[in-house]
């Protein structure tokens, strides 16, 4: 926390006031003890949020994980409280500490987590689990249920979090609204604006992914705003080479169209052309057919299918429809 500017914001808490925060309305990273083993998220590496809350699953999609809506959740249930909150006949008793087998939900209140089957995944947790058990039974005094809403803690374009830099560094680069980490707490309000900024600065820097890739995901997924705050950050060159340059140009030619921002889209789609390996002509050629088909004008299928070829992924079908009728 030190090496990110944080440590002087942190505090000791119990997790009773984890409890506290995610009954009222707070997303919170989840950092305790070892790192779990499997394919899922099983309290030592987690995303939590109160399962009651309306909006939740649509809440931490938007500003946390960034991640396709279709996805489901995972509930993680107290033991004792298990067979009361979901029913459990459906999956063999074994799978539930690893939160591998489905159930329908038998208290209506927990449908805001619903997957749209009708379905949800679901974690019994015992008191083997320490500080994790210790929360749900909090939580059973705050919002009268011993379940807390489970997702990994990680965000689009890494892994999940091993390390407590992991932690730190995933925590400031999404929108959730605290971090715990073995004991001590971070909350993001509590951060001066200059301190947070470059808090996310540096955890920016130490990222290591694939931007433009990462871009792309969040657009794909639905999230224009996460896709044009990762994309200011690229910086294509030459030596790129002109495959990766013009991808580069096509999304932020996309995303400026979405945006309004019709000057900088045209200067971008210039810049794709001017990539595509395509003479001056070409180019002079696709804008003008370009502004023939705007105008209602049909053109023939050899321009069609030329103006298809060097349209972004996912535009070419459309342009032809669009041209040929």
């Amino acid at each position: 926390m030190n090496r990110y500017g944080l440590g002087q914001v942190s505090r000791q808490v119990t997790p009773a006031d984890i409890a506290n925060l995610i009954a009222g309305g707070s997303i919170v990273c989840w950092f305790d003890g070892a790192s779990e083993w499997g394919p899922r998220a099983l309290g030592g590496r987690s995303i939590l949020a109160d399962p009651l809350r309306d909006g939740v699953v649509v809440e931490l999609n938007r500003r946390v994980k960034f991640r396709e809506p279709f996805r489901p959740f995972g509930l993680s249930v107290a033991e004792d409280a298990l067979a009361e909150l979901i029913d459990i006949a459906q999956a063999p008793a074994t799978l539930a500490p690893y939160m591998l087998a489905v159930g329908r939900i038998r208290d209506d209140r927990l449908s805001a987590i619903v997957h749209r089957d009708g379905t949800v995944r679901y974690q019994s947790v015992t008191c083997d689990y320490g500080p994790y058990h210790q929360l749900l039974m909090a939580l059973r005094n705050r919002i009268g249920l011993a379940a807390v809403l489970n997702t990994s803690f990680n965000t689009m374009g890494e892994p999940l979090v091993e390390t407590p830099d992991d932690a730190v560094r995933q925590f400031l680069l999404c929108g959730a609204d605290a971090l715990y980490l073995d004991g001590a707490l971070v909350e993001a309000d509590d951060l001066p604006l200059d301190t947070l900024a470059a808090a996310r600065e540096q955890a920016w820097s130490g990222r290591g992914v694939d931007l433009l890739r990462l871009a792309l995901q969040q657009e794909a997924a639905g999230y224009p705003d996460a896709a044009q705050e990762t994309a200011t950050r690229l910086t294509p060159c030459r030596s790129d080479g002109p495959g990766r340059i013009r991808e580069s140009a096509a999304l932020m030619m996309r995303l400026a169209e979405l945006a309004g921002a019709d000057e900088t889209a045209v200067e971008r789609a210039e810049e794709v052309l001017q990539w595509s390996g395509l003479p001056p002509a070409a180019g002079d050629a696709a804008r003008l057919l370009t502004e023939v088909s705007a105008q209602g004008r049909a053109i023939g299928p050899d321009a069609a299918r030329f103006l298809a070829a060097i349209a972004p992924p996912g535009r070419a079908s459309a342009i032809v429809a669009r041209m040929l009728s």
